[in-house]
């Protein structure tokens, strides 16, 4: 896979047949769409079979950080 974004992914790729199988874990759904993308786009691949996930980081992302952080706070205030 010559695709930059894709090739900094830690992607696996196997083929059989004419069938490429990916897996291995990404960070966003737009890298996972890019490496199926890709593989399909591939002279004489017939079928692309996706087993790529996407890793969750931490505890969230964006707002619901927060609101874990919030959620926090509040118990914890209530204890004094």
């Amino acid at each position: 896979m010559a695709d930059e974004t894709v090739k900094a992914a830690e992607i696996n790729v196997d083929v059989k047949d004419k069938i490429v199988t990916l897996s291995g874990s990404v960070d966003t759904q737009a890298v996972k769409d890019q490496a199926v993308s890709v593989a399909r786009a591939t002279d004489g691949v017939t079928e692309v079979i996706d087993k790529i996930t996407i890793q969750e980081h931490g505890y969230g992302s964006g707002s619901e950080h927060g609101r874990e952080m919030m959620g926090r706070e509040n118990r914890e205030g209530r204890d004094h």
